[in-house]
């Protein structure tokens, strides 16, 4: 608990709630540097938690996702609408998702649009890593979302 805390010196994100007795070893935020220091398998072991939570908020957004567009069929088919059958674009599902703002899918279309007129292909994914608004492996999460999404569509 707290790694996330002890390596990038940010107020921790979470309460911890125990139901049965349990030992905890705190170690203030003034000595960590040091133990760090002499212990780096301590720092490799927290930055595989950070990593391992990551992964795991990951396959969470691309589940939420999933059942967002599920969600959306539904209602559309008890209000009566016609599910409009179209290709799920990942600029759009990263968007739908809340990642990236509108305009910063515009900026990204933008570019892409401009190297396509000067015979550079580049996929949405790439441009958004470069610009900073995604990650590689939001990327791949997405695009696994992506995937389930037009499978299911078959």
């Amino acid at each position: 608990m707290g790694e996330s805390s002890a390596l990038f010196k940010q107020p921790r994100s979470a309460t911890v709630v125990i139901d049965e007795d349990s030992e905890f070893l705190v170690i203030p935020g003034e000595y960590m540097d040091r133990v760090m220091m002499e212990r780096p398998e301590i720092v490799l072991n927290l930055l595989k938690m950070v990593l391992q939570r990551l992964h795991n908020s990951g396959k969470q957004i691309a589940h939420l996702g999933k059942l967002v567009k599920q969600y959306e069929r539904e209602l559309n088919k008890i209000k009566g609408e016609k599910t409009v059958s179209r290709e799920y674009k990942l600029g759009e599902l990263f968007y739908d998702m809340g990642i990236i703002t509108q305009r910063q899918l515009e900026k990204c279309l933008n570019i892409q649009s401009r190297l396509e007129k000067r015979g550079i292909k580049k996929s949405i994914g790439r441009i958004l890593i470069e610009k900073g608004y995604a990650s590689y492996f939001q990327v791949r999460q997405i695009m696994k979302l992506q995937k389930s999404l037009l499978e299911e569509k078959k």
